[in-house]
């Protein structure tokens, strides 16, 4: 079923420390996701590197769950970067996959395939060929959709819109999800078919109120990227003890999410700053800055 090709590497460490990218600065945003950048010391995130780490090669998909935020998109791309598979990382989401075009976006579809089609087009596991294909938020996926899928996985063959012959699937499938397939299969919001063909490989991302010892450390990250990712200059260069108190204990009460701010969210193991959080002018960042309003003199 999978035609995943490629020289085996030396698996990726699990130590709980952040590895210096090639700027030197190691708080500076990674360029791809990867374990290694990942910020894991809390026992809830070593469960997840381990399970990533132990699942990375293997051919069968799986599963991450966990609420809007937690690094879902982040370790499934991290799991592909350890899987040694030579083909792309492909990030979609259930949401962009039309019922009625369903087929032609999964599949793909020939020239001429349809009235308009003047061209044709590699679909989804086409181009995750060799490689990791990302269904996130498939909770919300239409259960006509998963029933197209579910063929293509029972069948471990895919045929374009029109095409005359079946295509092996050819890359890995990763699914991220707010809730178990149990619990989907239970709401009538997955194919019970569906779910015995995901197999058992689940990784469960914790909210950041288990992450909570963690917060500095992430915190110093989003500091250090605000001003590239923002395009806002001269703002604090460090966050005072009171201010990381304050977040830790208000992280507590977050039922699950810990990414606010699409601009940080990527890379960072799915955790960011809130938007009304942005950097003030001066050197540090004090409680008073981590109200619920923007700065006062931020421009």
């Amino acid at each position: 079923m999978d035609r995943a090709a490629g020289s085996r590497s030396p698996q990726p460490s699990l130590r709980p420390t952040l590895a210096a990218p090639p700027s030197g600065n190691p708080l500076a945003r990674p360029p791809t996701a990867t374990l290694d950048d990942a910020v894991a010391f809390s026992p809830a995130m070593l469960e997840v590197m381990e399970r990533v780490h132990r699942y990375a090669r293997a051919k069968t998909p799986v599963v991450f769950v966990g609420e809007t935020g937690t690094g879902k998109s982040y370790f499934a791309e991290a799991l592909h970067r350890a899987s040694g598979r030579t083909g792309p990382f492909v990030d979609a989401t259930a949401l962009e996959i039309d019922p009625e075009l369903a087929r032609s976006q999964l599949f793909g579809h020939v020239r001429g395939a349809f009235t308009g089609a003047d061209r044709a087009h590699v679909g989804l596991l086409g181009q995750a060929e060799r490689g990791t294909l990302l269904l996130d938020d498939f909770h919300l996926m239409r259960r006509s959709v998963q029933a197209t899928l579910l063929r293509a996985l029972e069948r471990g063959l895919y045929r374009p819109l029109q095409a005359e012959r079946d295509v092996p699937v050819g890359c890995r499938l990763v699914f991220g999800m707010r809730h178990d397939p149990a619990t989907l299969v239970a709401r009538g919001k997955m194919l019970e078919d569906l779910r015995s063909r995901l197999g058992f490989m689940m990784v469960q991302l914790p909210p950041l109120g288990e992450r909570r010892d963690e917060i500095p450390v992430l915190a110093a990250r989003f500091l250090h990227a605000a001003p590239e990712a923002t395009g806002v200059s001269g703002g604090p260069s460090a966050f005072t003890p009171e201010a990381l108190t304050v977040n830790q204990v208000r992280s507590a009460g977050d039922p699950g999410r810990a990414s606010r701010s699409p601009e940080l969210d990527h890379g960072f193991g799915g955790t960011s700053m809130p938007k009304t959080e942005r950097p003030c002018k001066g050197t540090t960042r004090t409680r008073s800055d981590l109200g619920s309003s923007p700065c006062a003199d931020a421009p």
